[in-house]
């Protein structure tokens, strides 16, 4: 018995890794979309540049690149940047970064089978200097979904805040 609710488990975690990378990945695709409108790359080209430039940058690159332009964009429009303030957009960068961290944990770390299934969702284990489990309830994965989606919808209004000549 212990084996197949093991084995269910399994699959389950399995499922649960999968949607996290995939909501991710939607992250990821709309900042490399931001990034092709941004330099008005268009045509066969936006595909070369995609496919041949941006595949090959990690998604640190992508994000700190996508940072850059905000903070070039803001300091255009005016703002200037002291020890007192931040930039308009630096909660969304902060999430954006703790989401890269949790996907680094979803696409890297070991799976652990948790003691009790039937309140863990997943439990992802680094082994890197010492053991650290990273531990979610259901509720926790719902609430790290949702920040994705969340933060997807912010940088998704900063693409259509582009002006129109970068959209065609």
């Amino acid at each position: 018995m212990k084996k197949k609710i093991e084995a269910e488990y399994i699959e389950k975690a399995h499922y649960y890794r999968r949607k996290f990378i995939n909501e991710f990945n939607f992250l990821e695709k709309l900042i490399e979309n931001y990034l092709i409108r941004h330099f008005q790359i268009i045509g066969p080209n936006a595909e070369d540049f995609a496919n041949i430039i941006l595949d090959r940058l990690t998604f640190q690159s992508k994000k700190e690149s996508f940072y850059a332009l905000m903070n070039k964009k803001v300091t255009n429009q005016g703002f200037k940047k002291t020890n007192n303030n931040s930039y308009p957009h630096g909660k969304l960068f902060k999430d954006i970064t703790e989401i890269q961290d949790e996907r680094n944990a979803f696409a890297h770390y070991d799976l652990m089978i948790p003691i009790d299934y039937s309140k863990i969702c997943i439990v992802l284990a680094e082994f890197r200097d010492s053991e650290k489990r990273h531990e979610y309830t259901f509720k926790e994965f719902e609430d790290l979904i949702l920040k994705i989606k969340n933060t997807t919808t912010e940088v998704y209004k900063l693409f259509e805040a582009l002006p129109e000549r970068f959209l065609h």
